[in-house]
């Protein structure tokens, strides 16, 4: 088993800066439209790939616009109610599908809209989850970095998860799974820290 941080590469930047593409056009999130309630920490975005659904998770709040940004709502989220968002993810071959990580409640799943929700917690050692990252390739397996026990994977959408090492070392910030090939055949998982952004295998 490989301790923390040991699978993990710092990720050196080249070039001189960095840029985000976004699916489509969003419109400027005007409080006029109901961002206005949105907190002003923002912790996580989800976007669809036709650009039309953006998801925020923002302090113990989630948030969806379903008109590419044109407005704004609230998400009712009871089971995660006086817990931290940390992150908002969607499968998109799963009408519906979203699952949102907590500091508390674990990973929750909802598979309509956000209408009802669950905790897909089965495997999970820890129910502090600062991270939370899907798989482009396979919608269904997702990666889920606890704060204090480690990284964990599951395969099946949540139904169950298992550990996969002590994940990378610092304070984790946020969790992607990249479409770049390990040639190991896998795929990369990036972390940004407060030791900077690493990589590491799926």
């Amino acid at each position: 088993m490989a301790g923390r941080g040991e699978r993990w590469l710092k990720w050196k930047r080249r070039g001189g800066g960095a840029a985000v593409y976004i699916a489509g056009t969003l419109l400027v999130l005007a409080p006029a439209h109901g961002f206005a309630a949105v907190p002003a920490t923002i912790q996580s975005l989800a976007v669809h790939p036709q650009g039309d659904v953006l998801l925020i998770a923002g302090g113990s709040g989630l948030y969806q616009s379903r008109d590419r940004g044109k407005t704004v709502t609230p998400v009712a989220l009871r089971e995660a109610q006086g817990k931290k968002l940390t992150a908002v993810v969607l499968d998109w071959t799963a009408k519906g599908a979203i699952y949102v990580a907590t500091e508390g409640a674990g990973v929750l799943r909802s598979r309509d809209s956000g209408q009802t929700w669950i905790g897909a917690n089965k495997g999970l050692e820890s129910l502090q989850v600062v991270g939370l990252a899907v798989d482009p390739r396979q919608r269904q397996k997702l990666h889920a970095m606890t704060r204090d026990k480690g990284l964990f994977r599951t395969v099946d959408g949540g139904e169950s998860w298992e550990r996969v090492d002590d994940g990378p070392a610092g304070t984790m910030h946020v969790l992607a799974s990249v479409n770049i090939s390990t040639g190991m055949g896998g795929i990369f998982l990036y972390a940004g820290t407060d030791q900077g952004l690493v990589r590491g295998p799926d």
